[in-house]
C-alpha cells in the first residue's frame, strides 16, 4: 500500500510577551495541547524565568527568546534559532504589546509615547509576522509542515480596536492598525495555507489591567459588559487554542471578540 498521507510535523508555537498575563496562560494551555514552546519577552526577567521553568519541570520543551519585537533584526534571531532547535514553527502568537505611558487628553500625547506604541503594537508586530510567515511558506513548500491543523497566526489586539478610549488614544491607534494588519496578513497567506486570526480581548485582569481596575470595577457594577464580570487570562488562553487547532476551519481573518460583550451595541 502506498503511502500518500501528509506529514506529521510537531507542534511549535512562537508566543511573544509570554512572561506574564495573557502571553503566560496562552504559553501554558498550549504546552497541555502539545505544543513546543518559544517563550519571548523584552527582558529576562524573574516571571519569564520561571514560565521557562514551570514549562520544563512539567516536561514540555520550551526555548527562551529575549528581546525587543520592536527591533527588526531580533525577529531573524529569533526565527533563525527557533528552527535550530525544533525545525518547524507552526503558529505564532502575537501577543506582545505595551499601553500608553501616561493616560491624558489626546490633545497632549507626546511623541515619545504615541511612537512607542506604533513601534512596538504596530510596526514589530507587522515584521516578524513578515519574518514568520516567509519561514512558514518555505516549510510548507518544502513538505515539512502538516496541512491539518493549518499552520496559524493569531494576532491578539484589542476591544480599543474599534472601540474608542480618548485618555489613550495613541493605543487605539495602534491597536486598529494591528487589526487591519491581520486582515490584510489572513487575505494573503490564505492560499499559502496559512490560518490568520485575530482576537480582541476586552477587560481582562491582567497586571496591566491593574491601574485603571477600580474604575472597571464601578463601570462593571454600572452595566458596562453584558456579563457582568472581568474577563481571566485563561479564558483567552482557551480560544487561542481552539482557533490554532483548527476549530474554526474554513475562516480567513475572522475576527474573536473575547470581550464579555463590551462592543455589543445596546439600547
Amino acid at each position: 500500500m502506498s503511502n500518500t498521507s501528509q506529514p506529521v510535523s510537531p507542534k511549535v508555537a512562537v508566543v511573544t510577551g509570554a512572561s506574564r498575563g495573557m502571553g503566560r496562560a496562552i504559553s501554558l494551555h498550549l504546552a497541555q495541547l502539545g505544543y513546543a514552546l518559544v517563550i519571548n519577552d523584552l527582558t529576562d526577567n524573574e516571571q519569564l524565568q520561571g514560565l521557562q521553568q514551570e514549562l520544563e519541570q512539567a516536561g514540555h520543551a520550551c526555548l527562551k527568546q529575549v528581546g525587543d519585537i520592536a527591533d527588526l533584526n531580533f525577529h531573524s534571531q529569533l526565527v533563525k534559532e527557533t528552527l535550530a532547535r525544533f525545525g518547524v514553527i507552526t503558529t505564532l502568537i502575537n501577543n506582545a504589546g505595551v499601553s500608553v505611558k501616561v493616560r491624558g487628553d489626546m490633545l497632549a500625547v507626546q511623541p515619545d509615547s504615541f511612537d512607542r506604541c506604533i513601534q512596538i503594537n504596530m510596526r514589530g508586530t507587522f515584521y516578524l509576522t513578515q519574518t514568520v510567515a516567509k519561514a512558514m511558506i518555505e516549510l510548507i513548500q518544502a513538505g515539512q509542515l502538516a496541512a491539518t491543523p493549518r499552520p496559524s497566526i493569531v494576532f491578539i489586539t484589542s476591544s480599543n480596536a474599534v472601540a474608542k478610549s480618548i485618555d489613550r488614544s495613541e493605543y487605539c491607534a495602534s491597536k486598529a492598525g494591528l487589526s487591519m494588519i491581520a486582515q490584510l496578513y489572513a487575505v494573503r497567506l490564505a492560499d499559502e495555507g496559512i490560518a490568520v486570526f485575530e482576537l480582541q480581548p476586552g477587560l481582562i485582569e491582567t497586571e496591566m489591567t491593574q491601574p485603571s481596575k477600580p474604575k472597571y470595577d464601578r463601570l462593571i457594577e454600572q452595566g458596562f459588559l453584558a456579563e457582568s464580570r472581568w474577563g481571566q487570562p485563561q479564558e483567552i488562553a482557551v480560544t487561542v487554542g481552539t482557533l490554532v487547532e483548527g476549530g474554526l476551519p474554513y475562516t480567513v481573518g475572522q475576527v474573536i471578540r473575547n470581550d464579555g460583550g463590551l462592543n455589543v451595541k445596546r439600547f
